[in-house]
């Protein structure tokens, strides 16, 4: 199955790979994404909870990945994480 196949029936892709030339380095694509990307591109968005004035970093996922989750640890050490269950 070549690429063309699977762009023409709407599938969209899950990974990208570069060719063994190419330029650009690790640390320029993250600063390409850090410039584009959104927290709501991946599903995120923050709200505050009016009644304690908390800030919450919510994921539309079910699971958040254990690197993202690794570094919003990082990024705030003292929060705290948590799974709802709504029914």
């Amino acid at each position: 199955m070549n690429l063309n196949d699977l762009e023409d029936n709407g599938l969209k892709m899950n990974k990208y790979w570069s060719k063994k030339d190419y330029k650009k380095t690790l640390n320029t694509l993250y600063d390409v994404f850090k410039n584009t990307l959104t927290l709501s591109d991946i599903g995120f968005k923050i709200r505050t909870v009016k009644k304690t004035g908390r800030i919450e970093l919510v994921s539309d996922r079910v699971f958040i990945d254990g690197t993202i989750a690794d570094e919003i640890s990082k990024l705030l050490p003292s929060s705290a994480s948590c799974f709802n269950i709504y029914g």
